[in-house]
């Protein structure tokens, strides 16, 4: 991560949470998965909830899976992560390594703190 990009900015109301950033490599990483830690805990849902909240990336030159690339904060948790999508396929995470020198990923999600 480029020591310049290593900040996201958020507005909090109430419970909503809305964060954005822009994550721009100046390195590949290891094989672990990219995740950004967020400064407030996702709210826990029932079972007939959703299990993740969504949001939308904006990408440079950073491998997205054939239906794109979106970030993800699983509930009960403080992390954001990115999600490679594949039309009617199994979804896989951003790891370290798939990401160089350079690479761009800007995002934007809101979520609901606990």
């Amino acid at each position: 991560l480029a020591s310049s990009y290593d900040e996201a900015f958020y507005t909090k109301i109430g419970r909503s949470v809305t964060i954005a950033g822009l994550v721009l490599a100046s390195s590949s990483g290891d094989s672990n998965i990219l995740k950004i830690n967020l400064p407030f805990t996702a709210a826990t849902r029932t079972a007939n909830q959703t299990d993740q909240f969504v949001g939308t990336v904006a990408s440079y030159n950073v491998p997205t899976g054939s239906g794109g690339i979106r970030c993800t904060i699983v509930t009960s948790q403080n992390r954001l992560q990115f999600l490679k999508t594949v039309d009617n396929g199994t979804w896989s995470h951003l790891v370290g390594t798939e990401v160089s020198s350079g690479d761009h990923l800007y995002f934007n999600i809101t979520y609901q703190t606990a």
